[in-house]
């Protein structure tokens, strides 16, 4: 994740930044929430991102039963994904946009973190991997977190490991060409 963009832009180009800002914002949203990542999470069906062993990634992830984690992700990313102008003195004649975009402490604020890690948004360790995949058993268990599957404490069940899948970064930088910014 990123911070803060800034640009200068003339006055007659402060209409076509804000158009294009909300159609590259509202196209970013739809793009994250349409996402294969997005929808296997949402699924809770066999995850082929789980290197063809069995099991959700909602269940390998350690969600608690009833979470949306997409649906959080989206509303932290609408809430901290803003644009800002203003007048740039002494020189009326330009303006400052200001593009701001989710840090990882404010994912991580916000809460869209692993349930077995907080100080970890669960976006980072699917871009990044996370050990652990051999240890997971897919067996439907009520005392585990998802319900889905529990981590097996000796020896391993398989030979995959979750070594991570491209996310949201590359949606981030199309967001970026969208607006021009790069």
């Amino acid at each position: 994740m990123m911070g803060t963009l800034v640009r200068r832009i003339s006055p007659r180009l402060r209409i076509v930044a804000r158009v294009k800002f909300e159609a590259a914002k509202s196209w970013f949203l739809d793009a994250v929430e349409n996402h294969h990542v997005s929808e296997d999470i949402r699924s809770g069906s066999q995850s082929p991102l789980l290197s063809s062993s069995t099991g959700t990634l909602f269940g390998f992830l350690g969600f608690n039963q009833g979470d949306e984690p997409i649906s959080k992700l989206l509303e932290v990313l609408d809430r901290t994904i803003t644009y800002q102008e203003a007048a740039i003195k002494p020189k009326n004649s330009l303006y400052s946009v200001a593009v701001g975009f989710p840090t990882k402490s404010q994912l991580i604020g916000a809460g869209v973190v692993t349930p077995w890690d907080s100080s970890r948004p669960w976006v980072s360790a699917i871009e990044e991997g996370i050990s652990g995949l051999p240890y997971y058993l897919n067996k439907k268990w009520g005392g585990s977190r998802s319900g889905e599957g529990f981590q097996v404490k000796r020896g391993s069940v398989r030979t995959a490991e979750f070594t991570g899948v491209t996310y949201l970064t590359p949606l981030i930088s199309q967001f970026r060409k969208r607006l021009l910014l790069q």
